[in-house]
C-alpha cells in the first residue's frame, strides 16, 4: 500500500489547544508572549501497511512563509528521524499509524527566532510527504493587539461588519527601526492565512488568494509605540460545530453518515459557542480514536452561489482545496460533500470562491456569502512582528506576539 498523509497538526506542549509558538529564552527583554511554549508536537497521521521510513528536516522561513535563502540558518545538521509510531486499532478504516515528533528534543535545537516548516521526507527517495507550520520567538518587544469594528464593501447581500487590527510594538531596547517594518495578523488557528502589513517586498499570498483588499497602514517609532494597522477585514461569524464525539450518533462504518440537520446560510449574530478554531480530541477514548465519513449538507434556500463552495475548517486546517469541494444535487436542492474526518469536535465555515483546475488552487474566496458577519464573533487574532536580523547572513526574526480578540482579551 503506498502510504498516504491523512492529516497533520501542530501544536503547543502536548495541549491541542495552544497555538505552536515556541519560546526561546535569552531575548533582550522580559516581555511575556501570549500563548507560547516551551515544547512543540506535530502529529500525523497515515494510512501504510507499516511505519514509513522517514525523517523530518527543518527550515527557516520568511515571514510570508518562503524559505530563507541562507546556509548558515538552513543546513543539512537540521533534521531527525526521532518519530514516535502508534497504530490505530485494527478496526480503524481510513488510517493505520500515527507519527508524532516534540521538539526541541536531544537532536534539534533552535536558535534562531521566526517561522519555521518540519518537512517530512521519504528515506527511499528523499520525497516530500508532508510539512507542518510553527513559529520560534526570543521577545525583543510588547506589542499590543486592538480591535475595532467597522463596515466594508461586500458583493453579497449580508451585514457589512468588519474588523480593523492595529498592532502597536514598543521596546525598551535599541532597534533598528528601518529593520522593523512587517507584522504579520492571524486568525487563530489559521496559519495558512497570514494577513501581511509591510513595508518589505513579501510574497503575499492571502491578498492575491482572498476575495476582499486589506489596505493597511504603519507608523510610528518602536520606542514609543509603532502602529501596524490593516482595515477591511470581514469580522465573519462564529464558527459552525461538528460534533463527532458521539460513537452511537456516528459509528465506524464505511457508508457516509449525514451531519444531523441540514445547515442553512446565516446573515446576522449565531450565538454557537465555538472553540476558537482549534480541533478538540481530548475527551475521545483511544478505541474510539479515528476517523467518521461524514456527509455535509447546506440547503441555500434557494440562493444558489455562481462560485465554487468549500468546507473548511479545523479538520482540513483551514485550508480550501478540491477535495473539499461541495457540489449541488439537483434532487436534494442541497450542496453536499461526502469527507472523512477525524474524531472530534470540530469549528469549520462554508467559503465561496474559484478553483483553477490546472493548478489545483483556489483564488478569490471569501466566507461572507453563505456565513454573514457579526462583531460578536471573539475569535483571537495574533500580531508577529518581524525584525529583519542583519546577522547570520540576514534572516526574518520573530521578537514579539501579541494577541486580541474584539472584547480586548489577550
Amino acid at each position: 500500500m503506498p502510504l498516504q498523509v491523512r492529516f497533520i497538526r501542530a501544536f503547543g506542549n502536548n495541549d491541542e489547544l495552544t497555538p505552536p509558538i515556541l519560546y526561546l529564552s535569552g531575548g533582550k527583554t522580559n516581555d511575556k508572549v501570549p500563548l507560547s511554549s516551551e515544547k512543540i508536537t506535530i502529529e500525523m497521521d497515515i494510512m501504510a501497511n507499516v511505519p514509513p521510513s522517514l525523517y523530518v528536516k527543518f527550515f527557516h522561513c520568511n515571514a510570508d512563509w518562503t524559505e530563507t535563502d541562507n546556509v548558515f540558518i538552513n543546513s543539512n545538521f537540521m533534521r531527525t528521524s526521532n518519530i514516535n509510531w502508534t497504530s490505530a486499532f485494527s478496526s480503524s478504516l481510513y488510517f493505520s499509524h500515527r507519527a508524532s515528533l516534540e521538539i526541541p528534543n536531544s537532536q534539534i535545537q533552535f536558535k534562531h527566532a521566526g517561522n519555521w516548516k518540519a518537512k517530512f521526507f521519504d528515506y527511499d527517495d528523499d520525497s516530500l510527504v508532508a510539512e507542518a507550520k510553527f513559529f520560534v520567538v526570543k521577545p525583543r518587544a510588547a506589542t499590543s493587539i486592538f480591535l475595532y469594528t467597522d463596515l466594508y464593501d461586500t458583493k453579497f447581500k449580508i451585514t457589512r461588519t468588519s474588523l480593523s487590527l492595529e498592532a502597536v510594538v514598543q521596546s525598551t531596547s535599541m532597534l533598528n527601526e528601518s529593520q522593523l517594518k512587517t507584522v504579520v495578523f492571524y486568525n487563530n488557528n489559521r496559519w495558512n492565512e497570514a494577513i501581511i502589513c509591510s513595508n518589505s517586498i513579501l510574497k503575499d499570498e492571502f491578498r492575491e488568494k482572498f476575495r476582499y483588499k486589506i489596505p493597511y497602514v504603519i507608523g510610528g517609532f518602536s520606542s514609543f509605540g509603532k502602529r501596524f494597522r490593516i482595515e477591511d477585514l470581514p469580522a465573519e461569524n462564529q464558527y459552525r460545530i461538528l460534533d463527532l464525539s458521539n460513537s452511537a450518533q456516528f459509528p465506524r462504518i464505511k457508508d457516509p453518515m449525514r451531519i444531523p440537520f441540514s445547515e442553512a446560510p446565516r446573515n446576522g449574530n449565531s450565538f454557537y459557542q465555538d472553540d476558537n478554531g482549534y480541533m478538540v480530541t481530548s475527551f475521545i477514548s483511544s478505541s474510539y480514536d479515528d476517523y467518521v465519513y461524514v456527509e455535509f449538507a447546506l440547503d441555500p434556500l434557494n440562493l444558489r452561489t455562481k462560485e465554487d463552495l468549500f468546507v473548511v475548517g479545523s479538520f482540513n486546517n483551514w485550508t480550501p482545496s478540491k477535495d473539499w469541494q461541495m457540489h449541488y444535487d439537483d434532487i436534494q436542492k442541497m450542496y453536499l460533500l461526502k469527507q472523512w474526518v477525524r474524531r472530534a469536535r470540530h469549528n469549520y465555515l462554508f467559503a465561496t470562491g474559484k478553483l483553477n483546475y490546472s493548478t489545483q488552487i483556489v483564488s478569490n474566496y471569501s466566507y461572507d456569502e453563505f456565513e454573514g458577519n457579526t462583531s460578536y464573533a471573539a475569535h483571537t487574532y495574533f500580531g508577529m512582528v518581524y525584525l529583519r536580523q542583519i546577522e547570520d547572513g540576514g534572516y526574518d526574526e520573530l521578537i514579539s506576539i501579541g494577541a486580541g480578540n474584539i472584547f480586548g482579551l489577550g
